[in-house]
């Protein structure tokens, strides 16, 4: 099974089947193929939020904070060269 980026070149496709003929080489194949850009869509960072229910919220590296306000009561914007004291 192919993950979520597909190859978009022949020499890609190349790679791909290298990795493929390895795996198979080793017995691991098929393979599962996952996303780890190290970013959430809504849904997953909603999701992490109900599981770790933590006290507050601070958005980091997002240009939207203020969308964690429908996720969780408190939510503490921090502005650019604003220090934050915990």
């Amino acid at each position: 099974m192919r993950g979520i980026c597909e190859p978009f070149d022949v020499e890609i496709e190349l790679d791909l089947k290298k990795v493929e003929n390895w795996l198979k080489h080793f017995n691991l194949y098929p393979y599962i193929q996952a996303r780890a850009s190290g970013h959430l869509c809504y849904d997953e960072i909603r999701e992490v939020i109900d599981m770790v229910q933590p006290q507050m919220v601070i958005p980091i590296h997002t240009e939207h904070p203020d969308i964690f306000k429908n996720i969780h009561n408190d939510v503490v914007i921090v502005e650019k060269n604003q220090q934050l004291l915990l």
